[in-house]
């Protein structure tokens, strides 16, 4: 192996790093627009950089896969959680929306039950004991 290869090998693996940092610690303080700029600035370099190095290919990909697994998990939560404006918001967080103040009703779990009792196999079950830690 010639020196100019480990030199290359080295700083692609230098600039995966970076790119997982940048990913990993800048890209969710950005906004939308900021980040996608960013982005497409560091891939836009790197595909440049690869007419004379191809590693640099490499390095764009890792980019446009990293932004969009972030985007996509970021889409994912924010579907989930019911709060779509927290995808790409203009802030690095968005706080979460007020809920009620009063909680929905519930029914206690001292009142009685009126239904009969059930049976799990031969075993019948008058009353629950407890619900635990897990709902």
């Amino acid at each position: 192996m010639s020196a100019w290869f480990v030199l290359q090998a080295l700083a692609t693996g230098l600039a995966l790093v970076a790119i997982a940092a940048y990913v990993v610690v800048l890209l969710p303080r950005l906004s939308r627009q900021r980040s996608l700029w960013i982005s497409g600035s560091i891939a836009a370099a790197s595909l440049l950089a690869s007419l004379a190095w191809p590693g640099a290919a490499l390095i764009a990909v890792a980019v446009l896969f990293g932004h969009a697994g972030w985007a996509a998990a970021h889409w994912h939560s924010a579907k989930h959680d019911g709060d779509a404006a927290f995808f790409y918001s203009d802030g690095a967080s968005a706080s979460p929306a007020p809920r009620d103040s009063v909680p929905p009703t519930r029914p206690s779990l001292d009142t009685p039950s009126r239904t009969p009792p059930t049976l799990l196999g031969r075993y019948r079950i008058e009353a629950q004991i407890g619900r635990g830690s897990m709902r």
